[in-house]
């Protein structure tokens, strides 16, 4: 025997008008235990209807000449401070930018599994947009900059002239200061590591030079004597 669809066989009382109706009378909603609103049609067309009218009733967001109230903060801000919206009365968000961010940052940190998973998608279908923003945070450079600075060093090493970066993710280093910050040039792995274990020291390395100059021409002598 065939049981019946739980959708529309039944009935259920409904909390708004207390009254005793057959599950086809509830509108269907799969996010619910028993697949049903918990109020049924008629209560909620009114309930929704009472809703816009409550919104259209509250007063226009207090906004004088330049200037704007948060209901988040409660502090009157310039109108810069909130983001535009397409959805408002004043065209701007109700909430300061600051306010937005905080709740963004809260409902982030309370579902960080789902945000992880999220920006792990995003990087793999966007890698190149994914290490320029990389490069932009941690560096400070502007959006696009690796491949103009690529071009402008002819797609090569700026310290031995290697087109192969000898990285595994085939992109050149972004050499920069540790301590000032100061960004220098693209460097192949090879480059970037030698002059990292050398501190950046001008000292080390004219005296490795020195070194490799004289040693290579002590070799040369022997030889060739």
């Amino acid at each position: 025997m065939t049981s019946a669809n739980p959708v529309t066989a039944g009935t259920k009382i409904c909390p708004g008008c207390q009254t005793e109706k057959p599950f086809d009378q509830f509108y269907e909603r799969r996010d619910r235990p028993n697949g049903i609103s918990l109020y049924c049609k008629e209560c909620e067309r009114r309930r929704a209807r009472e809703t816009q009218a409550r919104y259209k009733a509250q007063p226009k967001p207090n906004i004088s000449g330049t200037m704007k109230t948060c209901p988040g903060c409660s502090t009157e801000k310039p109108i810069e401070e909130f983001y535009k919206s397409n959805a408002t009365r004043d065209g701007y968000h109700s909430y300061c930018k600051t306010c937005m961010y905080e709740s963004h940052d809260k409902h982030r940190k309370a579902n960080r599994p789902k945000f992880a998973e999220i920006s792990r998608q995003w990087r793999a279908k966007n890698r190149e947009r994914s290490r320029d923003h990389f490069l932009k945070k941690n560096y400070g450079l502007p959006l696009g900059s690796y491949e103009q600075m690529l071009k402008a060093q002819d797609g090569k090493c700026a310290l031995c002239g290697r087109s192969d970066s000898g990285s595994k993710r085939e992109r050149f280093h972004v050499d920069h200061d540790h301590v000032t910050g100061t960004i220098g040039g693209l460097l192949c792995h090879n480059c970037n590591v030698g002059i990292g274990h050398f501190n950046h020291d001008e000292n080390i390395l004219q005296a490795a030079i020195d070194y490799v100059s004289r040693t290579r021409g002590g070799r040369r002598s022997s030889e060739g004597g």
